[in-house]
C-alpha cells in the first residue's frame, strides 16, 4: 500500500498491523495482498476480479465466473466479503437487494424488480428491474443460470430439428425445464399444424401427451422421429404391416406411427407378449 501509513498503522496501537479481519470464511486470510492491491485498502474499494478468481477456481474455493454482461462488472459490485451482510447470504450487499435464502425461485426473482437477479436487469425480457418482465421459469434461477458460467443462459439446445429454437417458451411452460417433463401437447401442435411443421395430432386415447412417446430434446439413437428408445425400437421404415407380420415381431416393437390425421388415425400399437 502506498497511501498514508497511519491510515492503517495508527499511533494509538503502536503502529501495529491492523486487527481488522474480513468476515467468515475470508477471515482466515492473513496476507492482505491476496485480495488487495495498493490503493484498495479503503471502504467500498473495487477489488480486481482476478484476485477473487485466483481462489474461486473450483479447487481452492467454489468455482465462480464474472457476470457475462456487462463485462466490466466487478465481484465487489454485488458482494462485500469484508463485512457481514446479514441477513443476506453469500455476502450479497444488503444495499443491493435482499437475498436471505436460495431455496426457491422467489428468493432470486419474483417480478417485483427488487430481488437479487432483477435489481440490475435493465434490458432483459424476463425478471427485469421494472417488475414488468415476461412470464418465465419459476424455479431456482441458478439451476440453469449458474455462477460458474457467469449466469449466461444455458447452452443446451434440443436435438435437430428443434435446435433452431432460441425461445425456450415455444416448448416449455414454467416448471417444465426438467428431465422428462410433461410438456403439454398443445405446445407441439402449435407448430405441428401442417404448415410450420409436419402435421400431427395427439394419440386417440385422451390423456396421452406427445412426449409420452417422443423425446425431441435428446437424440434417440437408432430410432426415427424421436421415438423414445426406452419405449420401443422404430427405424421409421415400417409404414404398412399385415396382421401375420405382427405376431412375428419381437415384443416391444412399434409397427405403425403415422402422425398424418388426413390419411389415417394415429396408432401406436405395441405387442406386449405372444398372442397379443
Amino acid at each position: 500500500e502506498t497511501d498514508v501509513c497511519t491510515n492503517c498503522h495508527t499511533h494509538d496501537t503502536g503502529f501495529t498491523p491492523p486487527d481488522d479481519f474480513a468476515d467468515v470464511p475470508h477471515d482466515t486470510i492473513t496476507d492482505c495482498t491476496l485480495c488487495h492491491d495498493g490503493g484498495t485498502y479503503v471502504l467500498g474499494a473495487t477489488l480486481d476480479n482476478n484476485k477473487c478468481l485466483a481462489c474461486h477456481d473450483g479447487v481452492t474455493a467454489t468455482l465462480v465466473e464474472t457476470h457475462h454482461t456487462p463485462p466490466d462488472l466487478a465481484c465487489t459490485d454485488c458482494h462485500n466479503v469484508m463485512r457481514s451482510q446479514l441477513p443476506n447470504i453469500k455476502h450479497v450487499k444488503t444495499g443491493l437487494a435482499s437475498f436471505t435464502a436460495n431455496a426457491a425461485g422467489t428468493d432470486f426473482a419474483d417480478n417485483s424488480g427488487t430481488k437479487v437477479c432483477e435489481t440490475c436487469h435493465v434490458s432483459t425480457t424476463y425478471y427485469n428491474n421494472t417488475g414488468t418482465g415476461a412470464p418465465h421459469e419459476t424455479d431456482v434461477c441458478t439451476n440453469c443460470h449458474t455462477h460458474d458460467t457467469g449466469f449466461t443462459p444455458p447452452d443446451d439446445p434440443a436435438d435437430t430439428p428443434h435446435n433452431v429454437f432460441t425461445d425456450c417458451t415455444v416448448c416449455h411452460d414454467p416448471g417444465t425445464y426438467v428431465i422428462d417433463a410433461a410438456i403439454p401437447s398443445s405446445k407441439c401442435l402449435a407448430c405441428h399444424d401442417g404448415v410450420t411443421a409436419t402435421e400431427a395430432d395427439t394419440h386417440f386415447p385422451s390423456g396421452s401427451e406427445c412426449v409420452d412417446c417422443h423425446n425431441p430434446m435428446r437424440a434417440q439413437v437408432g430410432n426415427a422421429v424421436h421415438i423414445r428408445t426406452s419405449l420401443a425400437s422404430f427405424n421409421g421404415t415400417d409404414t404398412r404391416i399385415r396382421a401375420q407380420q405382427i405376431l412375428a415381431m419381437p415384443s416391444g416393437t412399434i409397427w405403425l406411427v403415422l402422425h398424418v390425421p388426413a390419411v389415417m388415425t394415429v396408432y401406436r400399437v405395441q405387442r406386449m407378449s405372444e398372442g397379443t
